[in-house]
């Protein structure tokens, strides 16, 4: 039996008053033991301890008293409504895409974008239903809506055709859960299923307190019903810097709940001061109020690891390619995760390749693998992971990446382990690393933060940030503070670290603002050159050359102020025998659809080679574009 800390005693004496509480634990600060502790201290009261992953129920289960049942909260929807879909969910027959589309009944879906026809599967608009499905099971809705649809990206740049998509969508998705509902019903049957059909019976839960672990990504669906029980007490316990699943639809309960009281659990068990101190930075950059406190027995400390335990990343792609530098020095590499999810992700992008389509959701929007760097190229902010991915891909081919990634070994037998940093919470390793592709602090959002939190609190011994150090930010920062905080981040780690300076070439970008616009152009109408522009603006030439060409068309489309620029469904094999012929084409004053019609390449290709070989004289009118778009996007 160990004696407890002055905090944990103190939530130990606020659960005896009954009162509904929050219990907020940083990294590594001993919350199942205060649990268990505050469980021990209610012997005459029935409890229930609720968490979504069951290994850490198991774990639960053998150290809560008898007085305490810990279960997930899908084995509670399971035995009040789960088990009457057993055979659904236990059959060996499987339901394409195909078949599901024939069986609602989908039509192909046919739509006008960029003066140009395009369609949808009927397969593709099933997907699309059975998607809204899902979405609807994660939200806390009584009924399958709109607004649980997704919206493909071309089909919603034109109004009309959206409103169409969402109609049809919609009454699939609405048929879909009717079906599911039954237990003869032929679509596929999930756990999210049952859950959701749980929560619309309004069902009670026994007992005289809940315990709800890891309530900081609490499913939105077990929220709701936990807080919809009456008469029991109700303590929500987590770390509401641990929040990395609100992408996916979890929600930060922790900082929404209204309990009698919030108390803090901040001495970690977990590493040393030298890696606390690298939380407290973070913690800082996160305007937080309470510091994680190193357990001093531990002697921890910042340095590089030469085989470490574990590498994390920011991103799949990250994860493919330390796998390759690992796999290169003769180690037996491990994942968490399914590693087929990654040869997914690669194989997709040889497909593209290839011209064909992919359904993986990253990529399927797309119908060349040209349309991928086009978008990367003048998106960059938002194609960060298809970055990383397209420089893999240049670099080593599909075929490479898809072969080691099936050299991957069970995690019992690898020399390291790779994840991603969502995948990584909760657990633990002597030596963590953490790879290159995460954000420089001052371009992180809320949610970059907490992960990068999450992962610098995996270590126990060393923590190895010399590649994380050397990120770049990806453009200026006005916010002096936030520059001052990112520069106390990175500087405190590479105290510590000894790193080579050769580093990578990182690539530049974020999201154009109203007035960086207006600077581009400004500048080339001054004559400043690509590259000059690029090196002033932080940007690279290709993106410099993107958004000046897609001012070009915006200027010139004057029946239209639609962005066009983003996607055109034709290949783009570029060579020196087409620029003779864009110059011919050119001299002939055809227009640029004719230009793009004749050469049977994309439009913004022909509008960016246009700005390349300085065929048009930047102007006015690429300033009243700008003008004219940002008003509409106000």
């Amino acid at each position: 039996m160990f004696k407890p800390t002055e905090e944990q005693s103190r939530i130990v004496t606020a659960a005896r008053t009954g009162q509904d509480l929050v219990v907020q634990a940083l990294a590594g600060t001993g919350k199942t033991s205060t649990l268990k502790l505050l469980a021990e201290a209610l012997p005459d009261k029935k409890g229930t301890y609720i968490a979504f992953n069951r290994a850490v129920v198991e774990e639960a289960k053998s150290k809560f008293p008898s007085n305490v049942k810990c279960r997930t909260a899908h084995s509670l929807a399971y035995a009040a409504i789960g088990y009457q879909f057993r055979e659904r969910m236990t059959s060996t027959e499987r339901v394409t895409m195909r078949q599901m589309a024939a069986w609602m009944e989908a039509s192909k879906f046919d739509y006008r974008f960029n003066k140009t026809n395009h369609s949808l599967t009927p397969e593709q608009i099933a997907q699309s239903a059975m998607q809204s499905v899902t979405n609807f099971c994660k939200s806390t809705d009584l009924e399958v809506l709109e607004k649980h649809i997704e919206v493909p990206i071309l089909v919603s740049l034109n109004k009309k055709s959206e409103k169409i998509f969402c109609k049809e969508v919609l009454r699939l998705a609405i048929l879909s859960w009717e079906d599911i509902q039954k237990s003869n019903g032929y679509l596929k049957f999930s756990h999210d299923h049952y859950l959701k059909m749980w929560q619309l019976s309004r069902p009670v839960i026994k007992g005289d307190f809940i315990l709800f672990d890891e309530a900081q990504d609490a499913d939105p669906v077990m929220l709701w019903i936990i807080e919809a029980q009456k008469g029991v007490q109700k303590i929500f316990c987590g770390d509401q810097y641990q929040a990395i699943y609100e992408w996916r639809g979890a929600q930060n309960a922790l900082e929404n709940i209204s309990a009698e009281k919030t108390l803090w659990l901040t001495q970690s068990f977990r590493f040393g001061p030298k890696i606390a101190d690298e939380a407290n930075d973070i913690l800082r950059f996160l305007d937080a109020n309470v510091e994680v406190k190193g357990y001093p027995k531990i002697d921890s400390r910042i340095d590089k690891v030469l085989n470490p335990t574990a590498i994390l990343c920011r991103t799949n792609a990250g994860v493919i390619q330390q796998v390759l530098e690992e796999l290169q020095k003769n180690r037996k590499v491990s994942i968490l995760g399914r590693k087929e999810e990654l040869i997914y992700f690669a194989e997709a992008c040889g497909d593209l390749q290839l011209g064909k389509r992919t359904s993986h959701p990253e990529l399927a929007p797309f119908e060349s693998w040209q349309e991928v760097k086009n978008y990367a190229d003048e998106y960059p902010e938002e194609a960060q992971e298809i970055l990383t991915m397209i420089d893999l891909v240049d670099r080593f081919g599909v075929r490479r990446l898809v072969n080691a990634l099936r050299e991957v070994v069970p995690e019992s037998e690898a020399d390291v382990l790779i994840s991603t940093a969502h995948k990584a919470k909760g657990r633990e390793w002597k030596s963590v690393k953490l790879a290159g592709d995460f954000l420089h602090p001052q371009d992180m959002d809320t949610e970059d933060l907490r992960l990068a939190y999450v992962a610098v609190t995996r270590a126990i011994e060393v923590l190895d940030l010399s590649e994380w150090i050397l990120i770049q930010p990806l453009a200026k920062d006005s916010n002096a503070k936030k520059n001052l905080k990112s520069e106390n981040v990175l500087a405190r780690a590479s105290e510590n670290t000894e790193v080579e300076t050769d580093t990578q070439d990182f690539r530049s970008g974020t999201r154009w603002t109203h007035e960086q616009d207006l600077q581009l152009v400004e500048k080339s109408m001054k004559g400043s050159s690509l590259n000059q522009i690029s090196r002033e603006m932080g940007r690279s030439e290709t993106a410099i050359e993107s958004r000046l060409a897609k001012w070009y068309l915006l200027a010139i489309n004057d029946s239209d102020k639609t962005d066009i620029t983003r996607y055109d469904f034709r290949h783009d094999a570029w060579n020196e025998s087409k620029v003779e012929l864009l110059f011919a084409c050119w001299e002939k004053d055809m227009e640029v659809v004719e230009i793009a019609d004749e050469l049977d390449v994309s439009i913004f290709r022909i509008a960016t080679q246009i700005i390349r070989h300085d065929l048009v004289e930047i102007g006015e009118a690429f300033t009243d574009a700008i003008e004219e778009f940002y008003s509409h996007d106000k």
